[in-house]
């Protein structure tokens, strides 16, 4: 089920799209404030085939190609389901696109998608304490800051929204 922004289409991710999310995973630059490393080309199939079973199993929820609209791939999303009324929202842009307004497009994006969700009341946002860029983002798209917590074995932030 595709969704769009003002720039942007988001489509669930699809086998297809295993070179594009490679090249994101695959990106030192990208990942550096996310796993804090990156993903081997097996780290990276294994990451993205576990994203594909997620889609399985959740119609409106997952993991999302994101491209501008003449189909350029600029990154990918995630709508995570958490538990029975928490998403955690969070994306992933290629280095290139950084400084275009895409970080802040995607995740007001997956807000009023989100939003739309009947059964989710609540969205969180992890983040890398130095990670200043996409902690602006999510103020700006009406997180608060949470509280500090411990994010696979590193120090994270997490941001909160309740609808």
């Amino acid at each position: 089920m595709p969704f769009h922004s003002n720039r942007l289409i988001y489509n669930k991710l699809k086998p297809e799209d295993l070179e594009n999310y490679l090249s994101v995973v695959g990106s030192i630059d990208v990942m550096k404030y996310t796993s804090g490393f990156a993903y081997s080309r097996e780290q990276g199939i294994s990451r993205f085939e576990r994203d594909l079973e997620q889609n399985k199993l959740y119609r409106k929820v997952g993991y999302y190609a994101v491209r501008e609209e003449d189909g350029e791939f600029i990154g990918y999303s995630k709508l995570q389901f958490v538990n029975p009324t928490t998403l955690e929202l969070g994306y992933c842009i290629l280095k290139k696109y950084w400084r275009h307004g895409y970080g802040t497009e995607i995740s007001k994006a997956l807000v009023s998608f989100a939003a739309t969700l009947e059964s989710y009341k609540t969205l969180i946002a992890i983040t890398h304490p130095e990670n200043e860029n996409s902690q602006k983002i999510l103020l700006k798209s009406g997180f608060e800051f949470e509280k500090e917590i411990e994010y696979e074995g590193q120090v994270a932030n997490r941001f909160i929204l309740s609808f």
